[in-house]
């Protein structure tokens, strides 16, 4: 049930499995979140590479090996606000390039078509 919830605020599937297997697991290795997700574990570097990204994942290095562990969930609301953040400048930008989109479709003389589609594909 979590994996979904993380998919549905922005997460793959295997970074969710792996988000919640480390969470479980506290501090563990690649191998270790591996068994606990089921994934294969060149899959799981890829996808802690990611996470660590994101900055929802932290690395610890620990008497030669490396583990992962979760930073603070809160991390998951920083994620989701700069993504906001992002989004307000691209609408912004967006929004001041209207006019000169507006004019050149003026000037060019063309306007929207319309399609009509039939059948199921349609």
């Amino acid at each position: 049930m979590l994996v979904k919830q993380l998919q549905q605020i922005g997460l793959t599937e295997k970074e969710a499995k792996v988000y919640v297997g480390v969470l479980e697991l506290g501090e563990a290795t690649a191998q270790e979140v591996a068994q606990k997700t089921g994934l294969n574990r060149a899959t799981i570097y890829v996808t802690l590479e990611s996470l660590l990204e994101q900055h929802l994942v932290n690395r610890v290095d620990k008497q030669k090996k490396t583990l992962f562990c979760i930073e603070h969930p809160l991390q998951i609301l920083d994620l989701l606000q700069k993504e906001k953040h992002d989004v307000e400048i691209r609408i912004n930008l967006a929004k001041e390039l209207m006019p000169e989109l507006e004019m050149l479709e003026k000037v060019t003389g063309e306007s929207a078509k319309v399609r009509f589609f039939e059948g199921k594909e349609g």
